[in-house]
């Protein structure tokens, strides 16, 4: 029952019985602009009626702080308009927020890049001996040895060889390199439950402040 003003609630449902609409919360958008809650800026136009019927079931047995609901219009409307550009702002960081881990404080990009050059020097080097003797003897059977066959005793013919090589190589190469490795790593340098707590602290109810913002609560009488 009102005793100095129309109650939020009058206008609501006066509004609603005027075009047909039954009494019921699904029904409130089609009073947003007699209350001057049609066209206030706002984050997502989506969230209109989320946000618009928390503050009319809020205020709902409240009076009205104006002598006309046109006068109260006029007045909500220009509140709105006054404080939704700062929570808008609000939101959009709550929507960031979302993609935010908080159990992780840092994360950190570590690139590494080696170059130099390399070389390789290699000598080789391969000796062999090798003796070869042919030996031809039209003498009797009797006791040959080396040393009497080779100072051509006893013996028709006789060839000795004695041969050695040696073979030697040598090997350079050299080359450069350019080395780069980029990774990332994330984590955290607190305590997790001293994370947990900074991040409890960042909670906040923006719907909440909106509907009990000073220039709503302005709008409506609040002696009883």
């Amino acid at each position: 029952m009102s005793k100095y003003s129309l109650q939020l609630r009058w206008l609501v449902e006066q509004t609603l019985a005027n075009g047909g609409w039954d009494l019921h919360e699904d029904n409130w958008n089609n009073a947003y602009d007699k209350l001057g809650l049609a066209d206030y800026p706002i984050f997502d136009e989506a969230y209109r009626n989320t946000l618009n019927n928390k503050i009319i079931r809020h205020y709902w047995m409240y009076e009205i702080g104006s002598e006309t609901a046109g006068l109260f219009r006029w007045n909500l409307r220009d509140a709105m308009f006054m404080v939704m550009p700062y929570y808008n702002q609000m939101y959009l960081s709550e929507i960031t927020a979302k993609g935010i881990q908080p159990l992780i404080d840092h994360t950190r990009t570590i690139a590494e890049d080696a170059t130099g050059t390399a070389s390789n020097a290699a000598n080789t080097s391969a000796t062999s001996t090798s003796n070869a003797q042919d030996i031809f003897s039209d003498t009797p059977m009797s006791a040959l040895n080396f040393d009497n066959i080779k100072a051509g005793n006893y013996a028709s013919t006789a060839d000795f060889t004695d041969a050695s090589t040696t073979d030697s190589g040598k090997s350079d190469s050299s080359g450069s390199y350019d080395n780069k490795l980029s990774r990332t790593e994330t984590g955290h340098d607190k305590a997790e439950s001293e994370l947990l707590l900074i991040w409890r602290d960042t909670f906040v109810n923006i719907d909440r402040d909106v509907v009990e913002d000073k220039a709503l609560r302005e709008c409506f009488m609040t002696i009883w």
